[in-house]
C-alpha cells in the first residue's frame, strides 16, 4: 500500500527507510493520527483474513529498553491505495 486510512481518520503511507521494530513487530509506515485515541504507531502489515482489514495500533513503552508495547488496538481500515 503507498497509502492508506483508518476508519478514524488516521492516514498512513510508507517510512522512507526502516522504522523501529517491537516486540518483533515492524514499524512499516508513519502516521498522522486521527481522533480515535492516542497512539505511537502502527506496526506490521495488515491483516486480512476478514471481510474489513485490521492493523495494530499502538502505543508504545518508550521508558524501557528495548521498547515494548504498552497497548493496541486492532483498528479498521476504511481504505488502501495500492
Amino acid at each position: 500500500a503507498w497509502f492508506f486510512e483508518l476508519t478514524d481518520g488516521t492516514t498512513c503511507r510508507p517510512l522512507a527507510e526502516g522504522g523501529r521494530e517491537v516486540e518483533g513487530l515492524a514499524e512499516l509506515y508513519t502516521c498522522r493520527f486521527g481522533s480515535d485515541g492516542q497512539a505511537d504507531a502502527v506496526l506490521g502489515d495488515f491483516d486480512t483474513i476478514q471481510p474489513i482489514w485490521t492493523i495494530r495500533k499502538v502505543l508504545i513503552n518508550k521508558k524501557t529498553e528495548p521498547q515494548t508495547i504498552k497497548s493496541f488496538v486492532m483498528a479498521p481500515v476504511k481504505t488502501v491505495w495500492q
